[in-house]
């Protein structure tokens, strides 16, 4: 068994005992009883909308990639345009950082007919319209909520801010590696140089720096030619910029659905809304297999004021609608789609 498929077992192991860690927290903290107590009367209205919000982001987000594929020519259906978002979100949540999801949908979309270097292009073009719109949104739910952050969150704020730069500056990072290739290049190597002339004791912190300067040159080339090919015009940006809009809406609202269906009501929709943002926005380049752990608990530090005693019970809903189901269903296409390790890249 190679690392990389030893890494993905162990990062499925990681997220079910994060799962599983929480059921037995939760019958701990808040007794089976009462967790019986409020799955009795929670609102199951609230709950399916929950529920058809999660899907409704997933089917945004890829009318997002939908867009630019057809207008690049590219006849993909739909459904099988569908199916790439859910295998790149489930080798985003077992790779660090959500990496891995990228490669797989340009594979999986090249067997459909779409060249590789093109669909790497527009995913990456797709990523930055997304990142746009959310901070876009984020700044616009903040300023309107600022008085409430203070009030409620005022020792926060710092963290929030922190979400915020470190979106802003990832997005910044990407967009000009795209148009400037060779001076990321340049830097990287003299960083890696850097790094490899430091040794602790008799060993160097980088062995064999040719070799990963030569990776990190051809990998950068590569995004900037894809990044300069893709042709999208403004008015498809434009397009990919509303729809991620409204994805990103559906997938804050989810949390408010929970709020509702576990029989909450003081707080308001745009409060819960702008909460959501930030947590999302911190939690977006957390290392662990589907930012496990590090989500679950910052729910917690942001939303205990607002859900109250509910607050575990809710951290659980949100983590099924916004990680679990999809983790599973894009397990499920996983296995019916074929080994995806065994892909390779079609030749062009």
């Amino acid at each position: 068994m190679n690392k990389k498929n030893l890494y993905k077992i162990i990062s499925v192991i990681f997220i079910l005992a994060v799962l599983i860690g929480m059921l037995v927290y939760m019958a701990f903290k808040d007794g089976l009883d009462n967790i019986a107590l409020i799955l009795k009367t929670a609102d199951y209205r609230w709950t399916a909308l929950g529920l058809l919000l999660m899907f409704a982001e997933i089917a945004a987000d890829s009318v997002v990639l939908a867009i630019p594929l057809k207008k690049s020519g590219y006849k993909i259906g739909f459904f099988e345009i569908l199916k790439s978002d859910y295998l790149g979100r489930f080798f985003n949540y077992i790779t660090p950082f959500n990496s891995g999801g990228q490669p797989i949908q340009a594979y999986f979309l090249s067997k459909k007919g779409a060249l590789v270097s093109g669909t790497l292009s527009i995913l990456f073009i797709k990523y930055i319209v997304y990142q746009v719109a959310l901070l876009s949104l984020g700044i616009i739910l903040f300023i309107f909520n600022y008085n409430y952050f203070w009030e409620v969150y005022g020792g926060y704020v710092g963290l929030i801010i922190a979400g915020l730069l470190v979106n802003l500056i990832v997005t910044f990072i990407i967009i000009f590696t795209g148009k400037h290739p060779e001076i990321v290049s340049r830097l990287i190597v003299s960083l890696i140089n850097l790094f490899s002339k430091i040794h602790i004791g008799k060993r160097y912190l980088i062995g064999k720096p040719e070799k990963i300067n030569s990776k990190v040159t051809t990998g950068v080339s590569n995004y900037g030619k894809q990044f300069k090919d893709t042709s999208c015009s403004f008015f498809t940006l434009f397009k990919m910029y509303l729809v991620s809009l409204l994805q990103i809406f559906f997938y804050l609202t989810i949390t408010y659905a929970i709020y509702r269906a576990l029989g909450n009501s003081s707080a308001s929709f745009f409060n819960i809304l702008t909460v959501q943002i930030f947590l999302f926005m911190l939690i977006a380049y957390i290392p662990t297999p589907g930012a496990s752990l590090g989500a679950e608990g910052a729910f917690v530090l942001f939303f205990l004021n607002i859900f109250g005693p509910t607050t575990n019970m809710a951290n659980l809903f949100w983590r099924f609608f916004s990680f679990y189901i999809p983790f599973i269903v894009g397990g499920i296409v996983v296995l019916t789609s074929g080994s995806m390790d065994k892909a390779h890249f079609k030749s062009e």
